[in-house]
């Protein structure tokens, strides 16, 4: 019966401080500035095609070099994974901000966000 008892506690401790450091990330990250936002994203050849998309960067300076190894090396493809998940950031905070932004705009930003993560993730466990 103790054993039992003991499982039980330790349950509720391991839940208590999940929900606790659950709840400290996601006021962290509400807290965010539109301008920390930014300045995680970094000023490089991913921001450029996150922000532009592929034509526009092509315009920016990006060359066919720079897409190539964004997709095909582990470091690129990381990039992108991450700078996805600071565009749905964004995203989110234009939400809650209530913004002049257009709600159909949020939800492509948001599509295309993932889709780049999800395929990210894909080649990378493709190339491990």
């Amino acid at each position: 019966m103790s054993l039992h008892f003991d499982l039980q506690w330790a349950v509720v401790v391991m839940v208590t401080v999940y929900l606790g450091c659950s709840g400290f990330l996601t006021h962290r990250r509400n807290a965010r500035s539109w301008d920390s936002l930014a300045a995680r994203l970094a000023t490089g050849t991913v921001a450029r095609i996150f922000v532009a998309g592929p034509p526009e960067a092509m315009r920016a300076g990006a060359t066919d070099e720079d897409f190539r190894s964004l997709i095909t090396s582990r470091r690129g493809l990381w990039a992108v994974f991450k700078g996805a998940g600071v565009v749905l950031e964004m995203a989110d905070y234009a939400e809650r901000t209530r913004s002049s932004i257009d709600p159909a705009l949020l939800d492509s930003l948001r599509n295309d966000a993932m889709r780049s993560r999800v395929l990210a993730l894909k080649a990378l466990v493709f190339y491990s």
